[in-house]
């Protein structure tokens, strides 16, 4: 009974042909609308949208910024051009030349990341929206990517500022060299 089996999987196979399974898809590279990251947020917690140096807002070179007169939080000098949701929430608001994200986390935080000084002048030149106002989004979901050299070399400063727009109390956590969602604000 095993000969007959065997020998008529053979001609079968011999006929139509053997398929390879497809192969697994890789699980090292996350999907282009899958988190970087992976994150468990805290409520009440901000992290770093993007890997750099960390400055409280009072020392970005804009006044508007510095005086926090659009909010307390920090400025982040990146050292990649790819901004990354800070929390778990929905994006309110993405400015037309797509320099600037307003959000609104699942425990109220309202924040503004703003990607360069004075970078609205070039009209969304450099930038590229990766979601739209409306969505909803967990923390390392890509958002904006960004071309920092070419916008360095327009004459642009690259700090990105990373506002709490909201009521509350901000605590700076972390100041130096920061990594991508690393806990950097929170709000009480």
């Amino acid at each position: 009974m095993f000969l007959i089996a065997a020998g008529v999987a053979f001609t079968l196979t011999w006929m139509f042909g053997f398929k390879d399974a497809e192969p697994a898809a890789r699980q090292d590279a996350p999907a282009p609308d899958a988190p970087a990251v992976s994150l468990a947020a805290e409520p009440g917690s901000i992290y770093a949208p993007v890997s750099g140096s960390v400055v409280p807002h009072t020392e970005i070179a804009d006044a508007t910024f510095a005086s926090g007169a659009l909010g307390a939080g920090i400025g982040i000098h990146p050292a990649t051009g790819e901004i990354v949701a800070p929390f778990d929430g929905e994006i309110v608001m993405f400015f037309p030349t797509r320099h600037a994200i307003g959000l609104k986390s699942n425990d109220g935080i309202e924040l503004l990341i703003h990607v360069g000084i004075n970078t609205v002048e070039l009209e969304g030149k450099h930038f590229t929206a990766l979601k739209e106002a409306g969505e909803t989004v967990k923390a390392g979901d890509r958002l904006l990517a960004f071309d920092k050299e070419a916008i360095q070399n327009a004459g642009y400063d690259v700090t990105t500022a990373v506002l709490v727009t909201s009521p509350g109390e901000v605590q700076t956590v972390h100041t130096g060299e920061t990594k991508l969602l690393e806990k950097v604000l929170t709000v009480s």
